[in-house]
């Protein structure tokens, strides 16, 4: 089972943050998006054995996950499922994370914030729909997404909340 996880591309709300977050791509992000769709209709390979190859399109109701998600639907020739779970969180999610020294540093108990476990509980349930979208396409998902789910979904998998990750845009 395959499940490509992408940021979507550049948002307005990146260069200018307002109460909107629900903002489209800027001209930079359609580029990104259009490149990154480039991409994956020529089915790059990641390493001599491994190739992309997907069956299924996925994205988060967001503007900017679904015009990025547009590039990839026109270039793949596949239609793109709206997932609600796989929406952004609605605050910053770096800033409900346990904070740490340095990483040789003895982790302390944290409580997270109500917020930050009610989000984590909805990516658990977007990956869940996701795995699913696999069995139905019967191959790789490519789902776009965004920064916080990803990180998110990362934490999971590590099984620590004491980390944080990069994601850049349309990646």
């Amino acid at each position: 089972m395959r499940i490509y996880l992408v940021r979507h591309a550049q948002s307005h709300w990146q260069l200018k943050p307002s109460l909107d977050r629900d903002t489209a791509l800027t001209t930079t992000g359609h580029e990104q998006a259009r490149c990154m769709a480039r991409w994956l209709a020529e089915h790059r390979q990641l390493d001599q054995a491994t190739c992309i190859e997907i069956a299924g399109l996925c994205t988060s109701p967001y503007r900017r996950a679904q015009e990025t998600a547009k590039y990839a639907s026109d270039a793949l020739g596949l239609c793109a499922s709206i997932y609600p779970d796989l929406r952004e969180a609605d605050f910053h999610v770096a800033d409900d994370l346990p904070a740490t020294q340095g990483p040789l540093q003895e982790q302390q108990h944290y409580a997270l914030s109500s917020r930050y476990q009610a989000f984590k509980t909805q990516v658990r349930v977007g990956f869940e729909q996701l795995v699913a979208a696999v069995e139905v396409a019967g191959g790789p998902v490519l789902a776009v997404t965004h920064g916080g789910f990803i990180k998110t979904l990362m934490r999971l998998v590590f099984g620590t909340d004491f980390v944080c990750f990069q994601i850049y845009n349309a990646t």
